[in-house]
C-alpha cells in the first residue's frame, strides 16, 4: 500500500496522528514519488510500508488468481529477495 493510500484509505485518522506505520500524510514535493503522486512504498522516519489485504491478494481464497506487490529495497539494504 502506498503512502498515500494508506493516509486515505487505511488510517483510522487518515494519519493525521501518528500511529507507528505513518507518522503523518506526504506534504511537500519532496515526499512525493517522480511522477508527482503520493505512490511511495516506504520513507524513512515518516512511513514504514504497509501490506494491504485485499481479496485480490487472498490466495487461499483464490489461489489460481491471487495477485500482490513485490518492492524491492535499494541497493545499499540488505535483502534475500
Amino acid at each position: 500500500t502506498t503512502w498515500g493510500d494508506y493516509c486515505e484509505l487505511v488510517s483510522a485518522n487518515n494519519c493525521s496522528v501518528d500511529d507507528g506505520i505513518a507518522v503523518r500524510a506526504p506534504e511537500t514535493d519532496e515526499e512525493l514519488a517522480d511522477d508527482g503522486t503520493k505512490n511511495k512504498y516506504h520513507v524513512p522516519g515518516l512511513y514504514t510500508g504497509h501490506f494491504r489485504d485485499t481479496p485480490e491478494s487472498n490466495c487461499t481464497a483464490n489461489p489460481a488468481t491471487c495477485k500482490g506487490h513485490f518492492v524491492d529495497a535499494p541497493c545499499t539494504w540488505s535483502t534475500d529477495a
